[in-house]
């Protein structure tokens, strides 16, 4: 991943109104469409699993994404390395690549893909 001291190129992903910015070195993947399997009473913000090559990945939507009458017409999915070999899939209303991000934002919104990070 190219970057500088202040900044790092990443892939910035909208979810309706709100945007979160990714390291490109997180991204497995990013898939148009992505064909999820739904998970009988799964928890609330699990989308559903996509059943890749590597074995399932679950899909989750943004909590403060979801709610209100105006939800987000979902059309890609995005792949983060989650630590430990697996994968998290973000459901996002479109993509953009190559941003260069100040690292004080990647800062605030690093909970959305260190999860797995030790």
């Amino acid at each position: 991943m190219e970057q500088s001291n202040n900044t790092a190129v990443c892939l910035k992903i909208k979810m309706g109104e709100q945007a979160y910015y990714i390291p490109v070195d997180k991204i497995e993947n990013v898939r148009i469409n992505p064909e999820l399997v739904k998970v009988p009473e799964a928890p609330e913000g699990i989308a559903g699993l996509l059943l890749g090559d590597r074995g399932p990945v679950p899909y989750i939507v943004v909590e403060e994404c979801q709610s209100g009458e105006n939800k987000p017409d979902w059309k890609c999915g995005v792949e983060i390395k989650n630590g430990n070999d697996s994968l998290l899939g973000i459901l996002c209303t479109d993509v953009e690549e190559n941003i260069a991000v100040a690292s004080e934002v990647l800062a605030e919104q690093a909970a959305l893909w260190r999860s797995g990070e030790n």
